[in-house]
């Protein structure tokens, strides 16, 4: 169980990658990226609206999984050369995967983006956004896939993402709980790298399927 203590037990806390050198950790494959809401009941902080990501509001069983943090651009620094042009990239928000309940043990989706985040079921062609899908919250560099939207098109590649902080399990719902950590573009055509901070925002989590 990802983040977990020595005992067992979750602490809600975030970890830091220098203190797992030695601990693992598996998630399941990401499903959609792209979110799906009908319900716009959640607001984020300071007075964004965002429909939940990828489903509809959690079950009662569920804890309150409806928070959303400003999309800020402190500690968010990604550049370089796309098929799409050059971009930059100085906001970041991340969300847990969903079955029926979200938890960061099924994946994590960050979206990266040149402004803060319109709600993502609609997409904003105004502004530049990278969804990466992050398979597994722990430490070491991994593979993933992105896909970078623009001007109304859109381009996929492959990254590799080094997480140095996650959360651990329940998430504490508020923008103290953050992933941070590097990406860079090995998709030939892309230069885009940097690093991120990225606070919790549940509406920019994905859906999978339950089985």
């Amino acid at each position: 169980m990802i983040g977990t203590t020595s005992d067992g037990s979750s602490t809600g806390a975030n970890v830091d990658a220098a203190d797992t050198a030695s601990s693992s950790s598996s998630a399941l494959p990401l499903g959609s990226s792209e979110a799906a809401a009908e319900d716009d009941s959640s607001t984020a902080s300071e007075g964004t609206k965002f429909d939940l990501g990828g489903a509809d509001l959690p079950p009662d069983d569920c804890p309150a999984q409806t928070f959303c943090a400003a999309a800020m651009p402190a500690k968010v620094a990604i550049s370089g050369m796309t098929p799409l042009g050059d971009v930059t990239l100085d906001h970041a928000l991340f969300g847990p995967g969903k079955c029926e309940c979200f938890s960061i043990e099924i994946g994590i989706q960050l979206v990266l983006s040149s402004a803060p985040v319109e709600p993502p079921e609609e997409g904003n062609p105004t502004i530049d956004r990278l969804d990466v899908g992050i398979l597994e919250a722990g430490p070491g560099p991994q593979e993933v896939g992105v896909q970078l939207h623009r001007d109304g098109m859109f381009e996929n590649g492959d990254a590799i993402v080094e997480l140095t902080t996650w959360p651990r399990e329940p998430l504490v719902p508020d923008e103290t709980t953050r992933v941070t950590g590097t990406i860079e573009l090995v998709t030939a055509g892309w230069t885009l790298q940097g690093e991120f901070d990225a606070p919790l925002c549940y509406a920019v989590g994905f859906q999978i399927p339950c089985e």
